[in-house]
């Protein structure tokens, strides 16, 4: 790291102004562009992406804990309310979030590759702020998601429990900030066990958690609510001391100063196209599991089924997709092109084996599967043939998951945000309707529209990698390493 850190140095020493880019962006390739292995390229993202897929997993654990709590209170409307509740916090809070903070995946992943880990907590610092600030309008909107819902026609009873959920999750939204952003710069720095190891051990006390929030204090229903943000303060806190005590990031880490109200416009440049590509995905495909409640509850059901399928089988694709796209930036940073184009194909290839191997378990057990969440004869029924189609769309789905985090990672968001408005805006919602409304497709329409679309965004992604002129690249990450050094 030291040796990096000189490198970097005596290459700025050299520079006087940033036209003299060229000459170092050729030192950059005889000392730092090296050949190695296809195994050495697999096992780097193997080992950022086993605790990576973890700590995730956690995550969908914890929430299913919650949901079976909520269950033991015998009262369907209140597990209609927790469900209605979550999916408006989602869109209307955790997504924006997410996605104004993936610019710190560019920015921290190129500047560690580049050896200016002062730059990684400078940023760190500045995206808290900005974030935060755009924490707020999300926080207001769940003041009106009661009246949204009422206008919608939703059951009052279950409005009213959805909307006291959503309240009850504001403060929850703002632990999410500090949450998100502390994950990335870690992962940008390519640290990820801590992360894994903090969320097994609550993943463990989550049912004691939620036993005396819902049961001992006799909070019901907010009490599952209470312990999903008692949890992410939980893991925020001891990723804070694990920082601290085991001083992996005093390099990186940086006092805030009043600089952090300064140049904005850099963040903001790549965050809002991170922001757009982010909820236009997210958007659509909520946007398509209302529309499949106007088919019929028995579509609804399987749908349901469905999602929870395709969510879990993501799981892996974001490890991966992470995982790549750290090495990516990376790679990137350091000005060594020639590996990020091989961490580029090797993780698309390694997400592309993992859904294969995906896709023979969903085929060879399909009919088991489909029993797993409902014995009703018709919901069964649907639910295997909707297990086909999933297997044709986590290939395309898997694909575009992980080139997201690499075109994240090399600061190409705003290309990417026209491939996802066409594919979902212009393909999938308007063939969904068609589908189960007019071609009387039902719930198989609203999939064979996930399948079309999926195909094309990762058509497209596919496109803007194979075309990147990566002499730019290489010459903007340059030029920001001089500008800090």
């Amino acid at each position: 790291m030291k040796e990096k850190v000189k490198l970097i140095e005596n290459n700025a020493l050299k520079v006087m102004d940033k036209s003299h880019i060229s000459v170092v962006s050729s030192n950059y390739s005889k000392e730092l562009e090296q050949e190695y292995s296809l195994s050495y390229y697999i096992n780097n993202i193997f080992q950022l992406a086993v605790p990576n897929t973890i700590t995730h997993s956690a995550w969908v654990i914890q929430s299913l804990i919650g949901i079976y709590y909520v269950g033991l209170l015998d009262d369907i409307k209140l597990l209609d309310g927790i469900s209605l509740g979550y999916s408006w916090v989602s869109v209307f809070g955790y997504s924006i979030i997410l996605g104004f903070s993936s610019a710190l995946d560019t920015f921290v992943t190129q500047f560690y590759g580049s050896g200016d880990f002062k730059a990684c907590g400078r940023m760190l610092n500045k995206s808290f702020v900005i974030v935060l600030v755009m924490c707020i309008p999300c926080l207001m909107m769940q003041c009106i998601s009661g009246t949204v819902f009422n206008l919608m026609g939703i059951d009052h009873e279950v409005s009213m429990y959805s909307f006291r959920v959503a309240l009850t999750l504001t403060p929850s939204i703002a632990i999410y900030v500090p949450l998100i952003l502390v994950e990335k710069f870690l992962m940008g720095q390519q640290i990820t066990k801590p992360q894994m190891a903090i969320q097994l051990i609550n993943t463990v006390l989550y049912p004691l958690y939620c036993h005396i929030c819902v049961f001992w204090f006799g909070w019901g229903l907010y009490g599952v609510v209470v312990v999903r943000a008692f949890s992410e303060a939980i893991y925020v806190a001891a990723l804070v001391v694990y920082m601290k005590v085991s001083h992996c990031c005093d390099e990186s880490l940086v006092t805030p100063t009043m600089d952090v109200f300064k140049g904005w416009n850099e963040y903001l440049s790549v965050a809002w196209p991170s922001l757009f590509m982010t909820v236009l995905e997210w958007w659509g495909f909520e946007i398509l599991n209302l529309l499949c409640g106007k088919i019929g509850p028995i579509d609804l059901a399987a749908n349901v089924i469905g999602v929870n399928f395709i969510n879990f089988i993501y799981l892996f694709c974001t490890g991966i997709g992470t995982s790549s796209g750290t090495l990516v930036g990376n790679s990137i940073g350091e000005g060594n092109i020639k590996n990020a184009k091989r961490y580029i194909w090797v993780g698309i290839g390694m997400t592309l084996a993992t859904m294969g191997l995906m896709d023979i378990g969903l085929l060879v057990f399909r009919s088991s599967l489909s029993r797993v969440f409902s014995r009703e004869p018709e919901v069964v029924e649907i639910v295997g043939n909707i297990i086909c189609m999933i297997a044709i769309q986590v290939l395309s789905d898997g694909t575009q998951a992980t080139q997201t985090k690499i075109l994240i990672a090399m600061g190409r968001q705003s290309q990417a945000t026209w491939v996802s408005l066409f594919s979902y805006y212009v393909i999938m919602l308007p063939l969904g309707i068609l589908g189960s409304f007019y071609w009387g497709w039902r719930v198989y329409g609203i999939w064979f529209s996930t399948i079309v679309a999926t195909f094309f965004v990762t058509m497209g992604y596919n496109y803007l990698l194979c075309t990147e002129k990566w002499i730019d690249i290489k010459k903007e990450a340059l030029s920001e390493n001089i500008d800090s050094t």
